[in-house]
């Protein structure tokens, strides 16, 4: 289409349509608070795994136990201990695998 409004002249121009890409912000770390921590046969405490940096795009952690015959970990961090041992719950982020982990002392309960 031209256009003239007595001194000028222009041409429309249809511009296909396109998408702004965000772009993401990698994990580069994982930290879990507390590293270490002791608790008795049937009680249970709860794991905060942090992300680096603050503003990485997926934040998301899974977390996993050594050995669930001793202490069990649900999604949410929270640990529940089943017998007397030892057992590491590590936390891994989902963007890029970087892991941290809690050593996990379960003593009797009483």
């Amino acid at each position: 289409m031209l256009t003239t409004d007595g001194t000028n002249t222009s041409d429309k121009v249809d511009v296909p349509a396109f998408t702004v890409l965000t772009g993401t912000v990698a994990v580069t770390g994982v930290g879990i608070n507390p590293a270490t921590a002791s608790i008795k046969v049937g009680d249970t405490t709860k794991l905060t795994a942090t992300v680096a940096p603050d503003n990485a795009t997926n934040k998301t952690v899974t977390y996993k136990s050594s050995n669930e015959a001793i202490a069990t970990v649900a999604p949410d961090g929270t640990v529940k201990a089943v017998a007397v041992g030892t057992a590491n719950i590590t936390a891994t982020a989902v963007d890029g695998g970087s892991t941290a982990s809690c050593a996990v002392t379960v003593v009797a309960a009483g």
